[in-house]
């Protein structure tokens, strides 16, 4: 009778883990899709807007070139930023409870 009082004790920390785990993939996957967005955004600016070519009337001056690169420089970097932490949070849901004993 002692064993089955042990094995109740582990099943919460179990269901704890796989929960866990659940959280991870579904967190991975939200961010993932936040840089997919990002990178949407991103292509939508370059090809179909022209990227900062018409923002003071000129059609090409230096100051819409520096414009377009600071929003590719804040698209491409939220959109790295977000994949390399869905990245992570998903290696973390995959590898499962490594820290636990």
């Amino acid at each position: 009778m002692e064993t089955s009082g042990q094995e109740d004790t582990k099943t919460p920390q179990r269901l704890g883990g796989i929960f866990k785990r659940a959280v991870f993939l579904l967190a991975s996957a939200c961010w993932v899709l936040i840089g997919l967005g990002f990178g949407m955004c991103l292509i939508q600016y370059m090809f179909h807007r022209g990227a900062g070519i018409h923002i003071l009337g000129i059609p090409i001056s230096s100051a819409s070139v520096l414009i377009g690169v600071i929003h590719f420089t804040g698209f491409s970097m939220g959109m790295l930023f977000s994949l390399a932490l869905g990245i992570w949070l998903g290696a973390l849901g995959v590898s499962g409870d490594h820290h636990q004993k």
